[in-house]
């Protein structure tokens, strides 16, 4: 339907899929509505449809109008793995998709975005900007021998051609996947903020104890424990063979007895890392353990072995987990207000605020805004 004259046209468009509808409420609620240029459509999980047909392939009609508009689609890889039955004279599911029916699948979730993008870009929308709170193959960063494939960059070229022209993403495994995109735009978010604020609010700092769980993480935790102004520590692995650790040792200035230990890394994805550092932080007297992972991939019986390693998850939503209720050890903290502020500064042609990666102008900003 085309608006008439007498109609707002509204210039900024949100659109989610099924795993990122909460998400997307948080950041519709958080968006600066009289500050943003043009009107923002209300926020509708109907907007979007997604499903299945029966052989499986992606099915993606577009609900509301978008010519001329920009279009912001927070996507997530959790996907639907079967069709639903769905009434196409009415618009209206007969068994609607439900959160336990979703499971992480990156290459269905990438299908799904290129096929979403293309129908965007088909409809002549203004712009198009991907909200990937989590990027999968990010880890497929290069090629280490013959035959090896670098998918992250793939995937870059997938996303530009199906129609992206930015990307935001959060805490990505490898910061440089921006330079694999040639013409999209490329914003990295941090969820280290978010990290900072719940450990203060929930513990002192004299209490704490900062842990990267190898040299990869180490930058991101000198960056933490700065924020928190505590002492930092890095776990070191001794291999007997090509994935077996053989030892993990923290090296660690001062003593972890009475310390809670917090291990602080993009993904956790067996825990398998994340539970040989917490044994040894325990041996050394460590009186808990706290994982603050962005990234809640949770493979095989991850879940599982932190319940039995007495281990607390605080995460981000970045990732669904449909049974969260049934892990009380599990903490999801929202991203809904990095992304919303990303938005608001997108959308006005401003830089990304910089209290979102300063700790000190977050916990102002926060507590001016009653946040």
């Amino acid at each position: 339907m085309v608006p008439s004259g007498s109609e707002k046209f509204e210039r900024i468009v949100l659109l989610s899929d099924y795993a990122s509808v909460s998400l997307a409420q948080e950041v519709y609620r958080y968006l600066d509505k009289e500050r943003i240029y043009g009107e923002v459509h209300e926020f509708s999980p109907e907007d979007l449809y997604i499903n299945r047909f029966n052989d499986l392939e992606t099915e993606v009609v577009l609900n509301t109008e978008v010519r001329g508009r920009h279009i912001f689609v927070i996507k997530s890889f959790s996907t639907a793995q079967k069709r639903f039955p769905y009434d196409y004279k009415s618009k209206k599911w007969e068994q609607r998709p439900k959160l336990s029916d979703l499971a992480l699948d990156p290459d269905k979730g990438y299908v799904e975005l290129f096929t979403i993008n293309n129908a965007l870009d088909l409809s002549s929308v203004s712009g198009i900007t991907n909200i990937l709170p989590f990027m999968p193959y990010l880890r497929a960063d290069k090629k280490s021998h013959s035959g090896e494939p670098i998918t992250a960059k793939l995937m870059a070229k997938l996303t530009e051609a199906s129609g992206a022209n930015r990307i935001v993403t959060v805490h990505p495994h490898f910061q440089q996947v921006q330079g694999f995109y040639d013409r999209a735009k490329f914003e990295i978010l941090d969820s280290r903020v978010l990290f900072a604020d719940w450990l203060l609010d929930n513990y002192s700092r004299d209490e704490l104890a900062i842990i990267a769980t190898d040299s990869n993480s180490a930058h991101a935790v000198d960056k933490l424990a700065g924020d928190l102004r505590v002492s930092h520590g890095i776990a070191y692995k001794s291999r007997d063979r090509p994935g077996s650790v053989k030892e993990t040792r923290i090296m660690y200035d001062g003593s972890l007895e009475g310390k809670i230990a917090v291990v602080y890394d993009d993904i956790i994805d067996t825990g398998g890392s994340l539970v040989n550092c917490a044994e040894y932080a325990k041996r050394k007297g460590a009186k808990g353990i706290i994982a603050c992972m962005t990234h809640p991939v949770l493979s095989e019986k991850a879940k599982d072995m932190l319940v039995e390693n007495d281990i607390r998850l605080v995460t981000t939503d970045s990732i669904l987990i449909p049974d969260k209720d049934a892990y009380p050890n599990i903490t999801v903290l929202s991203l809904g207000y990095l992304l919303a502020e990303a938005i608001n500064c997108i959308t006005s042609g401003r830089r990304i605020h910089q209290h979102l990666y300063n700790f000190e102008g977050f916990r102002k900003v926060k507590k001016s805004r009653g946040l």
